[in-house]
């Protein structure tokens, strides 16, 4: 019963997303002086990127995956309810032990990974994120936990 109600926040969590929150697509290639793209076809290049946006959707969908499982029930139910509402009801810290995940070859702490998929789909690095006062991160830098609530974060311009 547990690892079943567990698995069904996971899914909900993931359907909850931020559309579109997945990765962009590379620029296109820019044309030579006779005229014709680097890469090939059109086509061609466009294929490749489809494939390269599926392959890191996958590997996305994995790595959140495998944070959200280290996560306990008490800690997805506030994420779950974070996200659904979008920020809207005040919820607790979601704290998890500051590893870092890998992401297209990259690390990248949980609160980057959580903020990148729930709010900012263009965010790049975790010096774009302040934790807000309420939150348990906030003037913490090193600690062994951080909160991967994506409402506990303002972003940096």
């Amino acid at each position: 019963m547990f690892r079943s109600k567990r698995s069904g926040l996971v899914r909900r969590l993931w359907r909850s997303r931020r559309e579109p929150g997945g990765p962009q697509p590379p620029p296109a290639a820019a044309p030579g002086p006779d005229g014709a793209a680097d890469g090939g076809s059109p086509e061609r290049r466009g294929r490749e990127a489809r494939a390269r946006l599926l392959l890191l959707e996958q590997e996305l969908k994995a790595v959140t995956y495998s944070l959200l499982k280290r996560l306990k029930e008490r800690s997805l139910d506030s994420l779950l309810e974070a996200v659904e509402s979008r920020g809207g009801m005040p919820g607790g810290c979601v704290l998890v032990a500051r590893t870092e995940v890998r992401l297209g070859g990259l690390a990248a702490p949980p609160h980057l990974l959580l903020g990148k998929l729930f709010r900012w789909p263009d965010l790049q690095h975790p010096a774009e994120l302040k934790p807000l006062c309420e939150c348990q991160s906030f003037g913490v830098a090193d600690g062994p936990t951080v909160c991967c609530n994506p409402y506990h974060f303002s972003r940096l311009c």
